[in-house]
């Protein structure tokens, strides 16, 4: 029998859902390993710290002011997928980096950054 593993998600805050678009992306909680070098080649690498986020478009349904998304924070942000997969964001806000930006197809560019990310697997 056939899985659904791709197509249609669902991404909530604090249990609202918004209209998903394109891709998401999301990471963190983890270190981003970058090498270093000296004069004679490869010297080691340095480990820094990445903040857990999620981000994405969404559309603007007209269900909400934009000014709810810019002002979130501590929230839980859930990326459901389609293959039953959770993303599940803690402690989350909206960053903001270049404003809040609506193109004229309504699609609203949103991240957020959280205390931890965590990966359902599908039940």
């Amino acid at each position: 029998m056939a899985q659904e593993i791709a197509g249609k998600f669902t991404l909530s805050c604090d249990g609202i859902s918004y209209f998903a678009s394109g891709v998401f992306k999301y990471g963190g909680g983890f270190d981003k390993r970058e090498g270093l070098l000296h004069s004679s080649g490869f010297a080691g690498f340095k480990s820094t710290p990445v903040i857990p986020y999620i981000s994405g478009e969404i559309y603007d349904n007209g269900s909400f002011a934009l000014s709810d998304i810019a002002n979130m924070t501590n929230a839980t942000i859930t990326l459901d997928l389609a293959n039953k997969k959770q993303i599940v964001l803690r402690g989350a806000y909206s960053t903001n980096d270049n404003g809040l930006e609506i193109d004229t197809d309504g699609k609203i560019t949103v991240k957020f950054e959280g205390s931890s990310l965590e990966e359902v697997p599908a039940a």
